[in-house]
């Protein structure tokens, strides 16, 4: 069965109803979408239920989707937006005033609003990448761990990690190259090792 195919019977199973196909859907991008979630909230011990809470959303309005892309646009950008609702609520909560940083320093809040965008973007392409090239951009870019670590961790030679680090890299480098002038900040952003 092609790919083209797979996709299509899992749209109309999710269209149908069958809870196994959201399954599907979660496995593949629970893990992008929670560290995505985890990066951009103040309390990222939420980052989970925000996510589950996306998803709900999503089996809900599932007749409404007619592409994975479609899905997966719509899972980073709810995602986003619940965790920019959900640093509003923290903020209110630590007596700060309601006024969001947008209100106090607009080039600070817009700042955010687009490192926010490509993170989604970033995790997007991360979705799509096979699980041991996620699990190095994990244990890098959200554990901070250095090559040695995460060869250490998942006892693997020191060079096939540099190597999954070079995909990885070179899989962003791709997915970003219409964002030229600032993919050289993401990507030393994310890889600081």
């Amino acid at each position: 069965m092609s790919g083209n195919q797979s996709t299509h019977q899992l749209l109309q199973r999710f269209h149908d109803g069958d809870p196994a196909a959201l399954g599907e859907l979660s496995n593949q991008y629970s893990p992008a979408l929670i560290g995505f979630a985890t990066r951009l909230l103040h309390e990222p011990f939420l980052a989970g239920d925000i996510v589950q809470d996306v998803y709900i959303k999503l089996w809900q309005r599932k007749k409404e989707f007619d592409s994975r892309e479609g899905i997966k646009k719509y899972l980073f950008v709810s995602t986003r937006n619940a965790c920019i609702n959900q640093n509003e609520k923290f903020r209110v909560r630590q007596g700060q005033a309601a006024a969001s940083d947008a209100d106090s320093d607009p080039d600070e809040a817009m700042r955010k609003l687009i490192l926010s965008e490509y993170l989604g973007l970033i995790y997007q392409i991360v979705s799509a990448m096979p699980e041991k090239l996620q699990q190095v951009f994990y244990l890098s870019f959200e554990e901070g761990l250095s090559p040695e670590e995460i060869a250490q961790q998942l006892q693997t030679p020191r060079q096939t990690i540099k190597n999954r680090k070079v995909e990885v890299y070179k899989a962003l480098r791709e997915g970003l190259k219409h964002y030229k002038l600032a993919m050289p900040v993401l990507l030393k952003m994310l890889f600081p090792h």
